[in-house]
């Protein structure tokens, strides 16, 4: 809940970029009035509300083993789901977690299908499981995370409390991976590891939320998602944007856990401001890995904008030091990003 639009929209660019694929294709769908060939018509996710422009804020998708795709978003009286199987018709729009005053930040994954295109419905109840959570209050604060999960595709849910920090926590991306012994069988969902990337309030680290039993109990506080004394944990000082999480599901790697995140250089950050402010340059884009299901990380710079110094700000951005300005980048931003996601992983 930073408040600043165009954050988000470079936190939901770098989410996207991380494997979230279908995102992009539901954004061409919905700015296309006129469908291109091998596009449906628009549809309305919210439809079953009665109101328009419901599921304009924020929303997030993602697909089961069975080719069901799921669409949550904020907005309304409850954040709400939706459900699809051939994207043209939708289920009526259900609240995961009813009557919790939850306020938004959605999020949405699910257990590991056995193999692409070979799992072609739900097996045994609990092989094929939904997740789902948000910003809400809990016994620990108002700004917590509250989790959903589905073993019937969205019918029925069970929420519970995930995230317990004193400090509050923001702007949560969801991941989840079943280990491939477990996936399509009846204990699918009760050993699939489910993950929440955040902030804070305070030293605004980034942090992991995380169950490893589909949701049922939580490792309630947070682990830090930065390699003590790396340079990307100094350099995030005070200041942060979570922007995605991911498992590798089936290389050789399979298990690992990924997330990025954006920040400015040491110097902004402390002196514009932390937190609230996001006055600064963000033009540092890290990222940590876990091979141990999130107990320790390794940090690495993915990005740094080569035509922003230390200490300068972007052009456009909010500063209360507008002299200090760096050139725009958004050329070398795009080229950077498309080499850094075809390149082989690490």
């Amino acid at each position: 809940m930073s408040g600043i639009l165009r954050r988000r929209r470079m936190a939901l660019f770098s989410v996207a970029v991380l494997g979230a694929a279908i995102a992009a294709n539901q954004v061409a769908v919905a700015k296309s009035s006129t469908p291109p060939a091998k596009f449906t018509a628009n549809v309305k996710a919210d439809g079953s509300l009665g109101a328009q422009g419901q599921g304009d804020n924020e929303p997030q998708v993602t697909v089961d083993q069975s080719g069901t795709a799921y669409v949550t978003w904020q907005g309304g009286a409850e954040p709400s789901v939706a459900s699809t199987a051939n994207g043209q018709t939708f289920s009526p729009a259900t609240a995961p977690d009813p009557n919790h005053n939850d306020i938004g930040d959605v999020a949405l994954a699910a257990t590991t299908a056995p193999k692409p295109g070979m799992d072609t419905s739900p097996r045994p109840v609990g092989a094929n499981g939904v997740f789902w959570g948000d910003i809400g209050p809990t016994l620990c604060g108002a700004l917590e995370i509250r989790e959903a999960t589905s073993a019937n595709q969205g019918a029925s849910w069970s929420p519970t409390d995930a995230a317990c920090d004193p400090n509050q926590v923001d702007r949560p991306w969801m991941a989840a991976y079943t280990p491939a012994q477990y996936r399509g069988t009846a204990a699918a969902i009760a050993h699939t590891q489910v993950f929440f990337e955040h902030h804070d309030f305070t030293t605004s680290d980034i942090t992991v939320t995380r169950s490893f039993d589909g949701g049922t109990t939580w490792n309630q506080v947070p682990q830090l998602a930065e390699q003590p004394g790396s340079f990307q944990q100094l350099d995030t000082t005070c200041n942060s944007i979570p922007s995605g999480i991911a498992f590798d599901q089936r290389s050789a790697r399979a298990g690992r856990v990924y997330v990025i995140w954006e920040t400015s250089d040491l110097v902004n950050n402390l002196g514009l401001g932390c937190d609230y402010t996001q006055a600064q340059t963000f033009d540092r884009l890290f990222m940590s890995y876990s091979d141990d299901g999130g107990t320790t990380w390794t940090s690495s710079t993915v990005f740094t904008d080569p035509g922003c110094a230390q200490g300068t700000v972007a052009a456009g951005t909010r500063s209360r030091t507008p002299a200090r300005i760096c050139p725009s980048s958004s050329t070398r931003w795009r080229s950077t990003m498309r080499a850094m996601y075809t390149s082989p992983s690490r």
